[in-house]
């Protein structure tokens, strides 16, 4: 039996990788790091934040056979939030803000915690 292959896009998982191209950056100066982080960071928000600020907790379900573990019905769409995605979100864009001194990060992030 082969293992079942997870093809879904995790918004805090895709944070955290945010976060260690910061931490690459932090040990090598090298700006293509930063610029990683930085591009990566903006794809997220473009597909996983929502209007009202939060992160949906799935970016994409690419999964094209039934998971062993199902996700909430509406999870790959727009409504299930949980706090993992806003706390690797939020740590994140405040690392970016620190290393490129962009306000627009700091923004993402007071965005956040507007949210009920």
């Amino acid at each position: 039996m082969v293992s079942p292959i997870d093809k879904t896009i995790y918004t805090d998982i895709n944070f955290r990788i945010v976060k260690g191209f910061i931490k690459l950056y932090e040990a090598t100066q090298d700006p293509e790091d930063l610029k990683i982080a930085i591009a990566t960071g903006k794809r997220i928000i473009s597909k996983a934040q929502m209007p009202e600020g939060w992160f949906k907790s799935v970016i994409e379900n690419k999964n094209t056979v039934q998971r062993m573990r199902e996700l909430p019905s509406d999870s790959a769409q727009k409504t299930v939030l949980y706090l993992k995605p806003q706390g690797h979100s939020g740590i994140a864009m405040l690392a970016l803000y620190q290393y490129t001194n962009d306000s627009i990060w700091l923004s993402y992030c007071k965005k956040i915690e507007c949210c009920d």
